[in-house]
């Protein structure tokens, strides 16, 4: 059973930082998922879900989902890998 005790919620600096650089932040109402993608149905995607008092991120492909990239029990520090990861990717 999943720990859907912590929803996430992107910081809404973290969400205009990405929307500068034309990055959305997509949410799933009835999951504990958040989509942060160049576009919609992106090229560069990240997906970031939550269990276990665990934030997960991974890479979306078109064709499928890579492996796990980044975890951290803080939100904050996912919003920093999403910022490198990002830039980066400019």
């Amino acid at each position: 059973m999943q720990d859907r005790s912590r929803r996430i919620a992107l910081s809404p600096h973290f969400a205009a930082w990405a929307e500068d650089r034309d990055y959305l932040v997509y949410y799933f109402p009835d999951e504990d998922q958040v989509a942060v993608a160049s576009h919609p149905g992106g090229e560069y995607q990240f997906r970031i879900t939550h269990r276990d008092g665990l934030f997960f991120v991974k890479p979306v492909t078109r064709s499928r989902g890579g492996d796990v990239m980044f975890r951290s029990a803080d939100l904050l520090d996912v919003e920093r890998f999403l910022t490198a990861a990002i830039e980066n990717h400019s």
